[in-house]
Protein backbone atom coordinates (compact mmCIF):
# COMPACT_ATOMS: atom_id res chain seq x y z
CA UNK A 1 0.00 0.00 0.00
CA UNK A 2 1.52 3.62 -0.68
CA UNK A 3 2.02 5.50 1.74
CA UNK A 4 -0.09 9.07 1.74
CA UNK A 5 1.85 12.15 0.63
CA UNK A 6 2.46 14.58 3.47
CA UNK A 7 0.69 17.41 3.72
CA UNK A 8 2.41 20.63 3.48
CA UNK A 9 2.92 24.10 5.57
CA UNK A 10 4.54 26.95 5.49
CA UNK A 11 6.47 28.46 8.69
CA UNK A 12 7.38 31.80 9.39
CA UNK A 13 11.20 31.41 9.04
CA UNK A 14 12.95 32.93 11.83
CA UNK A 15 14.49 36.23 11.27
CA UNK A 16 17.19 35.41 14.40
CA UNK A 17 18.60 32.26 12.61
CA UNK A 18 19.19 33.90 9.00
CA UNK A 19 21.26 36.60 10.87
CA UNK A 20 23.14 34.37 12.83
CA UNK A 21 23.82 32.30 9.78
CA UNK A 22 24.83 35.56 7.30
CA UNK A 23 26.86 36.87 10.38
CA UNK A 24 28.94 33.21 10.41
CA UNK A 25 29.52 33.81 7.12
CA UNK A 26 31.39 37.11 7.72
CA UNK A 27 33.13 35.70 10.67
CA UNK A 28 34.38 32.51 8.32
CA UNK A 29 36.39 29.69 9.77
CA UNK A 30 36.31 31.03 13.48
CA UNK A 31 32.59 30.65 13.27
CA UNK A 32 32.51 26.85 13.48
CA UNK A 33 33.56 27.75 17.65
CA UNK A 34 31.10 29.77 18.32
CA UNK A 35 27.41 29.42 20.00
CA UNK A 36 24.72 30.71 18.20
CA UNK A 37 24.34 33.22 20.83
CA UNK A 38 27.94 33.97 20.87
CA UNK A 39 27.41 34.90 17.04
CA UNK A 40 24.39 37.27 17.97
CA UNK A 41 26.51 39.23 20.89
CA UNK A 42 29.08 39.72 18.40
CA UNK A 43 26.84 41.36 15.88
CA UNK A 44 25.14 43.40 18.52
CA UNK A 45 28.57 44.71 19.22
CA UNK A 46 28.89 46.20 16.31
CA UNK A 47 25.72 47.04 15.68
CA UNK A 48 25.17 49.95 18.08
CA UNK A 49 21.66 50.68 16.79
CA UNK A 50 20.56 47.44 16.81
CA UNK A 51 18.17 48.14 19.55
CA UNK A 52 16.11 50.87 17.96
CA UNK A 53 15.61 48.84 14.77
CA UNK A 54 12.91 46.79 13.39
CA UNK A 55 14.35 43.81 13.40
CA UNK A 56 15.38 43.75 17.04
CA UNK A 57 11.96 43.83 18.04
CA UNK A 58 10.71 40.64 15.67
CA UNK A 59 14.18 39.03 16.92
CA UNK A 60 13.31 39.72 20.33
CA UNK A 61 9.65 38.07 19.68
CA UNK A 62 10.82 35.33 18.33
CA UNK A 63 12.67 34.33 21.46
CA UNK A 64 9.78 35.12 23.15
CA UNK A 65 7.62 32.51 21.36
CA UNK A 66 10.54 30.16 22.19
CA UNK A 67 10.68 30.82 25.43
CA UNK A 68 6.56 30.22 25.81
CA UNK A 69 6.85 26.82 24.43
CA UNK A 70 7.44 27.48 20.21
CA UNK A 71 3.50 26.41 20.01
CA UNK A 72 2.31 26.01 16.37
CA UNK A 73 -1.33 26.55 15.04
CA UNK A 74 -1.72 23.70 12.23
CA UNK A 75 -4.95 24.35 10.84
CA UNK A 76 -6.58 21.11 9.68
CA UNK A 77 -8.07 22.20 6.33
CA UNK A 78 -7.67 25.81 4.02
CA UNK A 79 -11.38 25.61 4.63
CA UNK A 80 -11.08 26.52 8.89
CA UNK A 81 -9.22 29.34 7.56
CA UNK A 82 -11.92 30.43 4.97
CA UNK A 83 -14.15 30.48 7.98
CA UNK A 84 -12.42 32.46 10.42
CA UNK A 85 -11.37 34.94 7.27
CA UNK A 86 -15.45 35.01 6.55
CA UNK A 87 -16.60 34.87 9.91
CA UNK A 88 -18.67 37.73 11.54
CA UNK A 89 -18.62 39.50 14.62
CA UNK A 90 -18.58 43.00 16.38
CA UNK A 91 -15.98 43.88 19.07
CA UNK A 92 -17.82 46.77 20.77
CA UNK A 93 -14.58 46.38 22.98
CA UNK A 94 -11.38 44.78 23.46
CA UNK A 95 -11.94 44.39 26.94
CA UNK A 96 -11.92 40.27 28.01
CA UNK A 97 -10.05 39.48 23.90
CA UNK A 98 -7.49 37.43 24.62
CA UNK A 99 -5.57 34.98 22.22
CA UNK A 100 -4.85 30.92 22.85
CA UNK A 101 -1.03 31.71 23.62
CA UNK A 102 0.62 35.06 24.38
CA UNK A 103 3.13 33.30 21.50
CA UNK A 104 2.46 31.55 18.64
CA UNK A 105 3.18 30.90 15.17
CA UNK A 106 0.25 30.23 12.71
CA UNK A 107 1.26 27.64 10.14
CA UNK A 108 0.05 27.98 6.72
CA UNK A 109 -1.17 25.12 4.33
CA UNK A 110 1.10 25.86 1.24
CA UNK A 111 -0.23 28.07 -1.46
CA UNK A 112 -3.17 28.99 0.51
CA UNK A 113 -5.29 31.80 -0.43
CA UNK A 114 -8.71 33.82 0.44
CA UNK A 115 -9.52 36.50 -2.42
CA UNK A 116 -6.57 35.83 -4.49
CA UNK A 117 -4.42 36.52 -1.97
CA UNK A 118 -1.74 34.49 -0.81
CA UNK A 119 -1.51 34.82 3.04
CA UNK A 120 1.80 34.20 4.84
CA UNK A 121 2.47 31.92 7.82
CA UNK A 122 2.10 34.27 11.05
CA UNK A 123 4.03 35.10 14.18
CA UNK A 124 1.78 36.36 16.78
CA UNK A 125 2.56 37.92 19.96
CA UNK A 126 -0.09 38.71 22.21
CA UNK A 127 1.11 40.47 25.67
CA UNK A 128 -0.25 43.30 27.88
CA UNK A 129 1.85 46.78 27.41
CA UNK A 130 2.91 46.75 30.48
CA UNK A 131 4.65 43.50 30.40
CA UNK A 132 6.33 44.12 26.65
CA UNK A 133 9.80 45.04 28.42
CA UNK A 134 10.24 42.73 31.15
CA UNK A 135 8.83 39.85 29.35
CA UNK A 136 10.02 39.94 25.54
CA UNK A 137 12.68 42.40 25.21
CA UNK A 138 14.69 42.07 28.49
CA UNK A 139 15.06 38.16 27.68
CA UNK A 140 16.67 39.41 24.08
CA UNK A 141 18.80 42.48 25.53
CA UNK A 142 20.08 39.62 28.16
CA UNK A 143 20.88 37.22 25.76
CA UNK A 144 22.48 40.36 23.24
CA UNK A 145 24.95 40.86 26.62
CA UNK A 146 23.25 44.45 26.54
CA UNK A 147 23.09 46.03 29.98
CA UNK A 148 19.07 46.79 30.25
CA UNK A 149 19.59 49.98 32.29
CA UNK A 150 21.25 51.31 28.87
CA UNK A 151 18.39 51.12 26.56
CA UNK A 152 15.05 52.83 27.63
CA UNK A 153 11.74 52.22 25.70
CA UNK A 154 8.78 54.51 26.32
CA UNK A 155 6.20 53.19 28.90
CA UNK A 156 3.17 51.34 27.34
CA UNK A 157 -0.18 51.15 27.95
CA UNK A 158 -2.09 48.29 30.26
CA UNK A 159 -4.29 47.07 27.36
CA UNK A 160 -2.86 44.25 25.16
CA UNK A 161 -0.41 44.79 22.61
CA UNK A 162 -0.67 42.75 19.32
CA UNK A 163 2.11 42.02 17.05
CA UNK A 164 2.06 40.24 14.12
CA UNK A 165 5.27 39.38 11.64
CA UNK A 166 5.35 37.56 8.51
CA UNK A 167 7.60 37.32 5.52
CA UNK A 168 6.99 39.97 2.81
CA UNK A 169 7.31 37.94 -0.37
CA UNK A 170 7.33 41.32 -2.05
CA UNK A 171 10.60 42.77 -0.73
CA UNK A 172 13.24 39.87 -1.06
CA UNK A 173 13.50 38.11 2.48
CA UNK A 174 11.90 41.76 4.87
CA UNK A 175 9.73 41.24 7.06
CA UNK A 176 6.80 43.24 7.95
CA UNK A 177 5.65 44.09 11.29
CA UNK A 178 2.62 45.26 12.63
CA UNK A 179 1.99 46.64 16.10
CA UNK A 180 -2.13 47.37 17.46
CA UNK A 181 -3.64 48.11 20.95
CA UNK A 182 -6.31 46.25 22.14
CA UNK A 183 -8.57 49.49 22.22
CA UNK A 184 -7.56 50.04 18.31
CA UNK A 185 -8.36 46.44 17.53
CA UNK A 186 -12.52 46.67 17.66
CA UNK A 187 -11.74 50.11 14.88
CA UNK A 188 -9.77 48.40 12.90
CA UNK A 189 -11.83 45.26 12.67
CA UNK A 190 -14.52 47.53 11.27
CA UNK A 191 -13.33 47.70 8.21
CA UNK A 192 -14.71 46.05 5.36
CA UNK A 193 -11.37 45.63 3.00
CA UNK A 194 -7.62 46.65 2.56
CA UNK A 195 -9.01 49.58 1.67
CA UNK A 196 -10.92 50.92 4.48
CA UNK A 197 -8.28 49.21 6.49
CA UNK A 198 -5.50 51.80 5.39
CA UNK A 199 -7.31 55.07 5.90
CA UNK A 200 -8.11 53.25 9.49
CA UNK A 201 -4.44 52.80 10.16
CA UNK A 202 -3.95 56.30 9.13
CA UNK A 203 -6.64 57.82 11.14
CA UNK A 204 -5.76 56.06 13.98
CA UNK A 205 -2.03 57.04 14.06
CA UNK A 206 -0.63 53.71 13.89
CA UNK A 207 0.57 54.62 9.98
CA UNK A 208 2.48 57.95 9.95
CA UNK A 209 2.81 58.33 6.30
CA UNK A 210 0.20 56.80 4.13
CA UNK A 211 2.36 55.74 1.34
CA UNK A 212 4.35 54.25 3.49
CA UNK A 213 2.16 50.66 3.03
CA UNK A 214 1.91 49.42 -0.86
CA UNK A 215 -1.90 48.05 -1.18
CA UNK A 216 -0.43 44.33 -1.35
CA UNK A 217 1.30 44.74 2.24
CA UNK A 218 -2.17 46.40 3.33
CA UNK A 219 -4.15 43.37 2.21
CA UNK A 220 -2.19 40.82 3.65
CA UNK A 221 -2.10 43.19 6.92
CA UNK A 222 -5.65 43.55 6.60
CA UNK A 223 -6.65 39.60 6.50
CA UNK A 224 -3.82 38.77 8.77
CA UNK A 225 -5.22 40.72 11.69
CA UNK A 226 -8.67 39.52 10.57
CA UNK A 227 -7.62 35.99 10.99
CA UNK A 228 -5.81 36.40 13.88
CA UNK A 229 -8.95 38.38 15.68
CA UNK A 230 -11.40 35.51 14.48
CA UNK A 231 -9.14 32.89 15.72
CA UNK A 232 -8.91 34.27 19.06
CA UNK A 233 -13.10 35.02 19.21
CA UNK A 234 -13.49 31.35 17.93
CA UNK A 235 -11.28 29.83 20.56
CA UNK A 236 -13.46 31.85 23.13
CA UNK A 237 -16.75 30.70 21.58
CA UNK A 238 -15.88 27.25 21.52
CA UNK A 239 -13.89 27.19 24.85
CA UNK A 240 -11.04 26.10 23.33
CA UNK A 241 -11.74 22.69 22.65
CA UNK A 242 -10.89 22.94 19.06
CA UNK A 243 -7.57 23.46 19.39
CA UNK A 244 -5.67 20.11 20.19
CA UNK A 245 -2.30 18.97 20.73
CA UNK A 246 -0.84 17.39 17.89
CA UNK A 247 -0.34 17.35 14.11
CA UNK A 248 -3.26 17.26 11.71
CA UNK A 249 -2.80 13.82 11.02
CA UNK A 250 -0.62 10.71 12.15
CA UNK A 251 2.76 11.95 10.69
CA UNK A 252 3.68 15.29 10.68
CA UNK A 253 3.72 17.71 7.97
CA UNK A 254 6.89 18.97 5.78
CA UNK A 255 7.27 21.96 7.27
CA UNK A 256 8.73 24.50 4.43
CA UNK A 257 10.97 27.61 6.41
CA UNK A 258 11.47 25.47 9.57
CA UNK A 259 14.92 24.63 10.28
CA UNK A 260 15.72 21.16 11.32
CA UNK A 261 17.15 22.24 15.00
CA UNK A 262 13.64 24.65 15.68
CA UNK A 263 11.18 22.87 18.19
CA UNK A 264 7.62 23.07 17.29
CA UNK A 265 4.79 22.28 19.57
CA UNK A 266 2.35 21.32 17.52
CA UNK A 267 -1.75 21.99 17.56
CA UNK A 268 -4.39 21.31 15.30
CA UNK A 269 -6.85 24.00 15.20
CA UNK A 270 -10.51 22.39 13.84
CA UNK A 271 -13.95 23.38 12.43
CA UNK A 272 -16.75 23.14 14.95
CA UNK A 273 -18.95 22.49 11.86
CA UNK A 274 -18.98 18.68 9.82
CA UNK A 275 -18.91 19.79 6.26
CA UNK A 276 -19.93 15.86 5.40
CA UNK A 277 -23.28 16.42 7.46
CA UNK A 278 -23.89 19.86 5.64
CA UNK A 279 -23.75 18.36 2.06
CA UNK A 280 -26.18 15.32 2.87
CA UNK A 281 -28.45 18.01 3.50
CA UNK A 282 -28.07 20.38 0.90
CA UNK A 283 -27.06 22.86 2.68
CA UNK A 284 -24.05 25.56 2.37
CA UNK A 285 -21.61 27.62 4.34
CA UNK A 286 -22.25 31.15 4.71
CA UNK A 287 -20.38 32.25 7.50
CA UNK A 288 -19.95 31.64 11.11
CA UNK A 289 -21.35 34.44 13.38
CA UNK A 290 -20.46 35.27 16.96
CA UNK A 291 -22.23 37.24 19.97
CA UNK A 292 -19.77 38.66 22.12
CA UNK A 293 -21.59 38.85 25.68
CA UNK A 294 -21.24 41.98 27.90
CA UNK A 295 -24.03 42.22 30.35
CA UNK A 296 -22.51 41.58 33.69
CA UNK A 297 -25.55 38.02 34.07
CA UNK A 298 -23.31 36.45 32.10
CA UNK A 299 -20.71 36.64 34.01
CA UNK A 300 -22.01 34.79 37.23
CA UNK A 301 -21.96 31.40 38.35
CA UNK A 302 -19.33 29.34 36.52
CA UNK A 303 -18.21 31.91 34.85
CA UNK A 304 -17.80 34.10 37.42
CA UNK A 305 -13.76 34.42 37.19
CA UNK A 306 -13.95 35.24 33.43
CA UNK A 307 -13.40 39.12 32.16
CA UNK A 308 -16.33 40.74 31.24
CA UNK A 309 -16.94 40.71 27.51
CA UNK A 310 -14.70 37.37 27.30
CA UNK A 311 -17.30 35.44 26.34
CA UNK A 312 -18.74 34.75 22.91
CA UNK A 313 -21.04 32.49 21.40
CA UNK A 314 -21.96 31.45 17.94
CA UNK A 315 -25.51 33.56 17.35
CA UNK A 316 -26.78 30.14 15.06
CA UNK A 317 -24.74 26.96 13.07
CA UNK A 318 -22.60 28.26 10.38
CA UNK A 319 -24.64 26.15 8.29
CA UNK A 320 -27.77 27.72 6.26
CA UNK A 321 -30.11 27.41 3.60
CA UNK A 322 -29.65 29.51 0.58
CA UNK A 323 -32.15 31.91 1.30
CA UNK A 324 -30.82 32.35 4.50
CA UNK A 325 -29.88 36.14 5.69
CA UNK A 326 -27.51 36.49 8.31
CA UNK A 327 -26.72 39.17 10.79
CA UNK A 328 -23.97 39.72 13.58
CA UNK A 329 -25.26 40.21 16.93
CA UNK A 330 -24.13 42.16 20.25
CA UNK A 331 -25.21 41.50 23.66
CA UNK A 332 -25.15 44.52 25.00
Amino acid sequence: MSQAKKATYELYPLLTQKLVSLERDTIGRDARALSDQAVLQRFARRSPDLTSDHAFYIMAEELHLKNQGSQVIFPDTGMVLDNLLKARFSMETHEGFTLPYRSFLLAMPRGYKFNGLQLPSLLVTWVPGRDFSSDVLAPFLKQLGVVEGKTRYEDLPDMGLLSIVFLDRDAKGARSRSVIYGEDLPHLLGAKNPDQFHSQMVRLGILKDSDAMDAAEAATQFYSMRLVASLGVYHLATEGKHLKPGFPSSQAPRMDGRRSDQPVKPLTLTSKINFDDAADKQAHFRSWHFRQLRDERYYRGEYRDHPQGSRYVFVSEAVIGLDATPNTQVEA
